[in-house]
C-alpha cells in the first residue's frame, strides 16, 4: 500500500524531482505544439498535395512503429535510458528543422521525415516511464502521473499553440521550426536530471523476459485494449492530420488554427488533474466507452461545420480533446505499467504507444488522405465517426470476464496494489503472493533510492 498522497503544500512547493518533471514537460510539449500541428498546413502551403502529405506523415509514422519498441527494449536491456532519451530529443529536432531548409521535393521530404521520426521515436516512452517511476518514488500511485503530465498540456495548448499560430500568421512558418528546435533542446538538457528503472538481468534471462512479455500481451483482454488503442490512434490521425487542413480549405486563419489547438488543452489539463479519480470511478471498460463517445461527438460536429454560421464554432467541441487524449493517454500509460513485467515498463509502454501513435495514426493518416482527396472532409469525419460507433458496440458485447480483467489491471495502478493486477505471471508470482509483495516492495525501494541518489 502506498503512503498518503502529496498534500497541497507539496503541490504549491514542488520537490526538485517535480520541478525537473514539470520543466521537461512544459518545454517538450511546447516544442511539439510549435511544429507538429502546423506541419500538414506548411506542406500544403509549399505545394505538396493532400495524398502526398498523407504519405509523408504515414510512412514516417510506420518507421516509428518499428523503431520505438526496438530502441526502448535496448534502453531497458542495457540501462542506457539517459543517453538514448537525450539524443532522441535533440537530434530529431535538428532533422525536423532540415525540412524547412529543403525544396518541396517529395522524396527528400519523405526521407528526412522518416529519419526524424525514427530518431525521436523512443523519447516520449522513456520519459513517461521515468516520470511514473519518479512519481512512485514519492509514494504516489503510478496513475498520478496525470497530475504531472498536465504540465505538458499547459505547455502545448495554453502557451505554445496559440502563440505559434499568431507568430506564424505574422512571420511565416520559419518561426515554428526555430521555436521547435529551441524548446526541444531545453527539454533534452532537462531530461539529463531524470532517474530511470533498470532491468534486473541477473534475476531473469532475456529469453524468459521476452517469453513473459509475449504471453502477457497476448492475453485476450490486453489484446482487446491494444485493438481499441489502435482505433483511438487512427481517429487521432484523422483529426490531427486533416482538421486544420479542412479549416484552412474553408478559409480559416492561422490564428483560428492556433486557438483550436489551445482549446483542446483547457479540459485536458483538468482531466489530467483528476485522472486517478476518473479511472478509479469509471474503471477501464467505462474509460474506453467514454473516449469512444467523445470521439464520435467531435467528428460529427466537424462534419457539420460547413452548415454553421462561423468556423469559430469549432472551438467548443475541441474541449472534448480533454477526454479523447487526456483520459486516453492517462489510461494507456497507467494500464501499460500495470501489465508490464518488472523492469520492462519502458518496453511495454513503447508497444502500447506504437500501436496507438504508430500503427493507429499511420492508418488514420493514410485512410484520411485518400478519403479527403476523393470525398472531402465532411465525408471523412462522418465515416470515421461511424467506425467508432461500431467499435463502441463491440466493446459493449465483450464478455464480462474480459472487462473485469482489464478493470483489475488498471485498478492495481490506481491504488498501488503490489501485484499490479498480474495473474499467473512467473515474473511476479514465482513464490506466491508474499514473494510478489516482496518483489514490488524491493522494486519501489530501488526506485526510491535511485531518486534520492539523483536528487
Amino acid at each position: 500500500m502506498f503512503p498518503p498522497r502529496l498534500g497541497l503544500a507539496q503541490t504549491v512547493c514542488p520537490t526538485r524531482a517535480q520541478l525537473v518533471i514539470r520543466c521537461y514537460l512544459l518545454s517538450y510539449w511546447a516544442g511539439v505544439a510549435a511544429y507538429q500541428p502546423f506541419l500538414p498546413v506548411y506542406l500544403r502551403a509549399a505545394g505538396v498535395g493532400t495524398i502526398r502529405i498523407g504519405a509523408i506523415l504515414s510512412v514516417s509514422r510506420l518507421a516509428l512503429v518499428l523503431s520505438k519498441p526496438t530502441l526502448a527494449a535496448m534502453a531497458d536491456a542495457f540501462g542506457c535510458h539517459r543517453p538514448v532519451l537525450f539524443c532522441s530529443i535533440v537530434f530529431s529536432a535538428l532533422f525536423r528543422c532540415v525540412l524547412y531548409l529543403m525544396a518541396p521535393n517529395f522524396a527528400a521530404l519523405l526521407t528526412v521525415a522518416v529519419i526524424s521520426e525514427v530518431v525521436g521515436g523512443p523519447a516520449q516512452d522513456i520519459a513517461d516511464s521515468s516520470i511514473m517511476a519518479m512519481v512512485q518514488a514519492q509514494g504516489r500511485p503510478a496513475s498520478e502521473y496525470g497530475q504531472e503530465r498536465l504540465w505538458g498540456a499547459i505547455g502545448y495548448g495554453w502557451i505554445s499553440a496559440p502563440l505559434s499560430g499568431t507568430l506564424i500568421s505574422v512571420f511565416g512558418f520559419k518561426v515554428a521550426f526555430i521555436n521547435h528546435l529551441v524548446l526541444e533542446m531545453c527539454a533534452g538538457f532537462v531530461s539529463l536530471n531524470f532517474t530511470f528503472e533498470s532491468l534486473a538481468k541477473d534475476e531473469h534471462s532475456m529469453v524468459e523476459i521476452a517469453g513473459t512479455l509475449c504471453r502477457r500481451l497476448g492475453q485476450p483482454h490486453i489484446a482487446v485494449c491494444l485493438l481499441l488503442f489502435y482505433v483511438f490512434g487512427a481517429s487521432m490521425g484523422v483529426v490531427d492530420g486533416y482538421l486544420l487542413v479542412f479549416l484552412s480549405d474553408m478559409g480559416a486563419s492561422s490564428i483560428l488554427s492556433g486557438w483550436a489547438l489551445s482549446v483542446t488543452c483547457v479540459v485536458e489539463v483538468a482531466v489530467f488533474m483528476v485522472a486517478t479519480q476518473l479511472m478509479t470511478y469509471l474503471k477501464m471498460s467505462n474509460c474506453l466507452h467514454t473516449i469512444l463517445v467523445c470521439y464520435i461527438l467531435r467528428l460529427t460536429w466537424y462534419s457539420l461545420l460547413p452548415q454553421m454560421p462561423s468556423l469559430w464554432w469549432v472551438l467548443p467541441i475541441q474541449s472534448l480533446h480533454g477526454f479523447t487524449f487526456g483520459l486516453m493517454w492517462a489510461t494507456l500509460t497507467t494500464f501499460a505499467r500495470g501489465v508490464a513485467p518488472e523492469g520492462m515498463s519502458t518496453t511495454v509502454l513503447s508497444v502500447f504507444s506504437s500501436v496507438f501513435g504508430g500503427a493507429g495514426v499511420v492508418s488514420g493518416q493514410v485512410f484520411g488522405g485518400v478519403t479527403y482527396q476523393k470525398y472531402g472532409g465532411v465525408f471523412l469525419f462522418r465515416l470515421t465517426a461511424t467506425i467508432l460507433f461500431v467499435s463502441n458496440v463491440g466493446l459493449l458485447l465483450l464478455p464480462k470476464r474480459y472487462r473485469e480483467q482489464m478493470n483489475r489491471d488498471l485498478a492495481g495502478m490506481c491504488v498501488g496494489n503490489s501485484d499490479k493486477g498480474v495473474e499467473n505471471d512467473p515474473m511476479h508470482h514465482t513464490g506466491g503472493e508474499a514473494q510478489s509483495s516482496t518483489l514490488y516492495s524491493s522494486d519501489l525501494q530501488r526506485i526510491t533510492k535511485l531518486s534520492m541518489d539523483e536528487c
